[in-house]
């Protein structure tokens, strides 16, 4: 037994055999591992129903079998082993390193891929975010520019269409107030003076450009200047729309009776307002009468 373990080992290193046995007259003599194993059992099984000089292929694994000793062909001593298939295995390896290869070039590509899209989606904000500041800073002359990204034009376009209207509506609200007959001052809540269209410039007799910073007090009597300052505090912190008659400064020195009324603009939904609208309604007239 131990002079056919050396023998059959010999020949299994010789073969280059992952499994190897010695069969005779159908029965096994001996294997090189334990015959209850799967792999052991398929080559038995396989070398008992074959005819010597047989082989089989199966996928990657040779299974073949050499006769020993041809001269006793009343007893043929047959050698069957199994051994890796080179072809399937050098097959194998070239289709493992091609595979690698294609993913190197598959993670390249994406790294590439996402590298470019991102830059372009940064350049794309850039763009829309440098148009959003233009108008914002007051500029309206400036067009948007589209980029490379479809989504981002579609905004800009968007955006572009929305300054368009906003100018419409300005210009539209600048010529309501500045064609409006009669005075009408725009004030803050403390009563300093913001604007006031061109009938209200021509009734004090300055220039509309030069009423920044002076106060309603500037134009009205003095001895109404507790009651503006009420009607300012009533109009910031309340729901309320005073209505006053305040005589005003003529350039001529003169005074002249209107009715004012106080009106809170508010920017944003709020209790307080964030400036503060008069109206006048001549009635200097009605009152001489």
């Amino acid at each position: 037994l131990n002079s056919n373990v050396s023998f059959i080992d010999r020949l299994k290193n010789v073969s280059s055999a992952i499994n190897a046995a010695l069969v005779s007259r159908h029965r096994l003599i001996i294997s090189t591992s334990n015959p209850s194993k799967p792999e052991m059992k398929k080559l038995i099984d396989w070398t008992l129903g074959i005819k010597p000089g047989d082989f089989t292929i199966d996928e990657e694994l040779i299974y073949s079998t050499i006769q020993l000793l041809p001269q006793q062909a009343d007893s043929p001593l047959l050698f069957s082993f199994v051994r890796q298939n080179p072809s399937f295995q050098s097959l194998k390896k070239n289709y493992m390193q091609n595979l690698g290869i294609l993913l190197s070039l598959a993670t390249l590509l994406a790294i590439f891929t996402a590298w470019g899209l991102q830059k372009r989606i940064l350049k794309a904000l850039k763009m829309l975010t440098d148009y959003a500041q233009t108008v914002a800073s007051g500029e309206r002359e400036t067009n948007f520019i589209p980029g490379q990204v479809r989504e981002f034009n579609q905004l800009g376009l968007m955006l572009e269409d929305m300054v368009a209207k906003l100018d419409e509506n300005s210009v539209y609200i600048s010529k309501l107030f500045s064609s409006a007959k009669a005075p009408i001052i725009n004030c803050d809540t403390t009563g300093v003076i913001l604007d006031m269209n061109p009938a209200a410039a021509s009734l004090i007799g300055i220039d509309d450009s030069k009423v920044w910073s002076e106060t309603l007090n500037t134009y009205f009597p003095s001895r109404f200047n507790r009651t503006i300052s009420d009607a300012l505090h009533q109009v910031t912190i309340g729901n309320l729309t005073p209505v006053l008659e305040l005589p005003v400064h003529l350039k001529n020195g003169e005074e002249k009776y209107f009715i004012w009324t106080f009106s809170p603009v508010r920017m944003e939904s709020k209790d307080e307002a964030d400036f503060i609208l008069l109206q006048g309604l001549d009635v200097d007239e009605s009152k001489k009468a």
